[in-house]
């Protein structure tokens, strides 16, 4: 197998046929690859349209959860399951354009290279305005983090060997965090990341994201792998904080003891 797309599914039913026929049209001039889609507990006809879809598409193979595990859980299974040691993720939600999945592969194969991400224009229609604002903060703190440019944290397009993933298999988390972690982790050991512009479309379905509640996780996962990955960053400037508090509180001291 020359690379192994993964693409994980959670009651995408009004975008998984689309999804799969495009990726197939996109990839038809290459020649050795597989498409692993996992669907992860889906509760509508998610299921019954990839029974289907595996009649005509002879590359699909799909791997079932019994449960909703969750987003980054569906990748670990879809790697797991993949013959190539290059993977290729991409949403089934149609918001990245299999074409640029192509473009993404392309490069990837022909140079020698840990990972490729796309980049999402900030123009395009798909992006939430307000979310958009609170992951810049994230996005700069995180640069701050591994001491590089980020220009796209969380990116669901990407490729990458798969022994980046094998080696952070088990910090890797289960939901929506896993595509930052696996960004910071390969910043952080010096892997070499690049990055592409990609287009970014309006989403088929519903969104599985919730704003407040995911932004508090993002903050939370960037923190630990920051204590994880480059913990001089974190600590360094805590205690010339502390140091700075000390000499103002034992100066003041000072200055009160004199006066009285």
């Amino acid at each position: 197998m020359s690379f192994s797309v993964v693409v994980p599914c959670f009651n995408e039913a009004s975008g998984i046929t689309q999804t799969v026929k495009e990726i197939h049209d996109a990839l038809k001039s290459f020649d050795s690859w597989e498409l692993i889609v996992v669907d992860d507990g889906s509760t509508d006809n998610s299921g019954a349209h990839l029974s289907e879809l595996m009649t005509t598409y002879p590359r699909l193979k799909v791997c079932p959860h019994a449960r909703n595990r969750g987003y980054g859980a569906a990748l670990k299974t879809g790697i797991r399951h993949a013959r190539s040691d290059s993977i290729a993720i991409i949403d089934a939600d149609l918001t990245y354009p299999a074409t640029d999945l192509a473009r993404l592969i392309e490069e990837f194969l022909s140079r020698d290279t840990d990972m490729i991400v796309g980049s999402r224009l900030s123009s395009s229609p798909g992006r939430v305005r307000l979310r958009e604002f609170t992951k810049y903060f994230l996005r700069r703190y995180s640069e701050w983090i591994v001491d590089r440019e980020i220009p796209d944290l969380n990116s669901g397009l990407r490729v990458f060997r798969k022994s980046i993933a094998e080696r952070y298999i088990g910090i890797l988390p289960n939901g929506f965090s896993f595509t930052t972690t696996i960004t910071l982790a390969s910043m952080s050991s010096f892997y070499d990341v690049r990055y592409q512009a990609v287009d970014y479309r309006v989403r088929a379905g519903k969104s599985k994201i919730q704003p407040i509640r995911d932004t508090l996780r993002f903050l939370n996962l960037i923190i630990r792998a920051g204590l994880y990955f480059a913990p001089y960053r974190i600590f360094l400037p805590i205690g010339i904080l502390c140091g700075i508090a000390a000499i103002v509180s034992g100066s003041y001291e000072f200055f009160l003891s004199r006066m009285t």
